[in-house]
């Protein structure tokens, strides 16, 4: 799979023979507000400052929370599990979903598109973990990228939010 970024606020996740997997549409540059589809639509909500829900369009059950924590890593609560998305210590601008077991499930690799003003980025999924991968799992987790890029460049969300 990859993500193509169609805009400054649009990615799509094509399959390698490019078709549509989904796609996530922020509503502005805030990330405040985004509409998350694969096969269902969602909608991602910030509820306060670093902390984000996902709910089925026209449900009110919970999908996921993205949470910032104090350090700068992200909780990412996918039903009952919980995973971290945080950028490992080098100088390699990367971005990496953990396991409950603190394994790397998979990796985006952010690059800058002066054209669109925007980022794209390299997917890399860990082999023994594809299974886990569903195009959700891999859209939450471009939408904890966008968090922590706009977090390091000082824009609109957030550092230090959380302590849990």
């Amino acid at each position: 799979m990859k993500i193509i970024s169609t805009s400054r606020t649009t990615y799509i996740l094509q399959y390698d023979d490019s078709s549509s997997a989904g796609s996530l549409t922020y509503s502005d540059n805030s990330l405040s507000e985004a509409i998350l589809t694969c096969g269902k639509e969602y909608s991602i909500t910030s509820q306060t400052n670093g902390i984000w829900i996902t709910k089925e369009t026209g449900t009110k059950k919970l999908q996921a929370v993205c949470k910032v924590r104090i350090d700068g890593t992200i909780t990412l609560n996918l039903d009952t599990k919980k995973n971290i998305f945080k950028k490992p210590l080098s100088w390699k601008l990367r971005f990496v979903l953990l396991n409950e077991e603190k394994e790397e499930v998979m990796a985006l690799l952010p690059s800058i598109n002066w054209l669109k003003e925007t980022y794209d980025f390299s997917l890399q999924i860990n082999e023994e973990y594809t299974d886990e991968c569903d195009s959700f799992i891999i859209l939450q987790t471009l939408h904890c990228a966008n968090c922590s890029i706009s977090m390091m460049n000082g824009d609109a969300v957030p550092a230090i939010v959380s302590t849990s």
